[in-house]
């Protein structure tokens, strides 16, 4: 009966298999085993179910997400406690930070006076390559260069400061930059960009997600970007003093290649939670 079928219609059907039924139907014979080997959309399939994820990249062909996928699984069935790496920061660091796909990246504020890291402000992104450091088990990096900047090629303005990133560097080469300024009127702005050029990204409808404009008076909201596949959620956080204006918090969920606004909810005055 599977012979009969063309190739096409074999793999439809056997994704609809849970990952024991596919395990079982590939050690059945060679026939089937050769069908199970000779597909990566069926192995790219079972892959997901093993790892417990849903396939969120649509941009890349199967191949490649099959590749990247195995090589996650086996770089976390591998992973070691003991490998420490340690780097000298030559920079004067913000808050602002994060660890993804082999980069660690770091707040640049050192136009500031010397004052406590958390009221920084941050002018630019430095960024250091982690993976020239490997194989070794410990490594101390001791280069007296700043690490390199990264460069948003005419989209953020002089009187900006970055105040939050999200990035999916190995899916899209993308980071989504949060800018403030805090003048008379606050001007909050989401901006997604290549990670590699710093230009506006080729697969977002507009470079600017979010843009908001408030008095000064309302304070300095905190922020944080997430991003998964084609989904970006976006959280704008106000201060307490602020509820008494009515300023209400907000969770956005967009779909950044459009560019559409899917979901914001607002969570109730004085209330911790968002529902």
């Amino acid at each position: 009966m599977l012979s009969t079928l063309k190739d096409v219609h074999r793999e439809h059907i056997f994704c609809f298999l849970d990952l024991p039924e596919i395990y079982a139907l590939s050690a059945l014979n060679r026939f089937c085993h050769t069908i199970y080997e000779d597909t990566p959309k069926l192995r790219y399939h079972s892959a997901l179910l093993k790892a417990g994820m849903l396939d969120g990249a649509d941009g890349r062909d199967v191949v490649n997400k099959l590749a990247y996928l195995e090589w996650k699984e086996t770089s976390w069935a591998h992973f070691g406690l003991e490998r420490t790496v340690h780097v000298v920061v030559r920079h004067r660091p913000s808050a602002v930070y994060e660890l993804t796909a082999g980069f660690y990246l770091l707040g640049d504020a050192s136009h500031t006076s010397d004052m406590p890291v958390f009221m920084r402000q941050t002018r630019a992104l430095r960024c250091f390559d982690l993976t020239q450091l490997w194989p070794q088990d410990c490594y101390i990096a001791t280069h007296r260069d700043p690490w390199p900047a990264l460069t948003f090629k005419g989209t953020v303005a002089q009187d900006e400061h970055l105040v939050d990133f999200g990035v999916a560097i190995q899916e899209f080469d993308l980071i989504a930059v949060v800018t403030m300024t805090n003048v008379e009127i606050v001007s909050l702005r989401l901006r997604l960009m290549e990670f590699s050029t710093g230009r506006s990204h080729p697969l977002a409808a507009s470079q600017v997600l979010y843009s908001i404009y408030t008095a000064a008076t309302m304070g300095k909201p905190s922020v944080m970007v997430q991003i998964s596949g084609r989904y970006l959620i976006y959280l704008v956080r106000w201060p307490r003093t602020v509820m008494e204006m009515r300023i209400a918090d907000e969770v956005n969920l967009f779909d950044w290649w459009t560019g559409a606004h899917l979901v914001v909810r607002n969570p109730p005055f004085y209330s911790r939670k968002i529902h």
